[in-house]
């Protein structure tokens, strides 16, 4: 399981390196990797966001993440990327289009709106859409990152991250998770306690895990 995992993540680092270099070059915003590892459960999850433009008005927003399984429930691993192109409008409000694939439905191309804040301490994505093909969905993800500094070297970590997806027909729900994290943070490496809560289908069945997180910036 062990060798498992760092081969996931490895793969995830080396797959993602080209951007990161161009985030990096171009004083956007970096592009995190994070792992969550537990005794049930593996969580590797990349957060990318490029813009296109000096001003960063328009861009490229992506979350992929992977979960795997204790063996015995090898059946309920899963996929999922969010890809978004954005263009901001006033003052971090904007618009935007993409698709979201997981391996639970496939691929479902969006359209929607946004709210983008960016500053030293917190950082904060609000970003409801609509899906229009092979199923009418309304769904809305959430993330905020507040950092606060401790000494010249440490800081304290959190991170909300919350996504909600509701079928329009039939009403009902589909998926939604909350993740937590807290943590600190050394330069680019960040470590601590993280809880991840995940809901499946019209009847919200539930998974729910807790572990130790690694988180690399560049």
């Amino acid at each position: 399981m062990i060798n498992k995992t760092i081969s996931i993540l490895l793969f995830l680092v080396i797959s993602n390196t080209i951007t990161a270099q161009e985030i990096t070059t171009r004083n956007t915003s970096p592009i995190s990797y994070e792992a969550l590892v537990g005794t049930k459960q593996q969580f590797f999850q990349i957060i990318a966001k490029k813009a296109f433009l000096e001003n960063g008005q328009s861009g490229f927003f992506n979350v992929t993440s992977f979960v795997e399984n204790e063996p015995k429930d090898v059946n309920k691993n899963e996929f999922i990327n969010f890809t978004s192109f954005y263009q901001n409008l006033h003052k971090g409000f904007g618009l935007n289009t993409g698709a979201s694939y997981s391996s639970l439905e496939g691929l479902m191309p969006n359209v929607g709106l946004h709210y983008m804040y960016n500053s030293k301490r917190l950082s904060m994505l609000i970003m409801p859409t609509y899906t229009y093909e092979n199923a009418r969905r309304l769904s809305l993800m959430f993330i905020s990152e507040h950092t606060t500094k401790l000494s010249e070297k440490i800081s304290l970590y959190s991170r909300v991250q919350a996504y909600y997806s509701y079928n329009v027909s039939p009403e009902t729900h589909f998926r939604s998770f909350a993740y937590g994290r807290l943590g600190l943070s050394f330069s680019r490496y960040t470590i601590g306690v993280g809880q991840n809560n995940d809901w499946y289908g019209a009847k919200k069945e539930s998974k729910k895990h807790i572990g130790v997180f690694f988180k690399l910036t560049i």
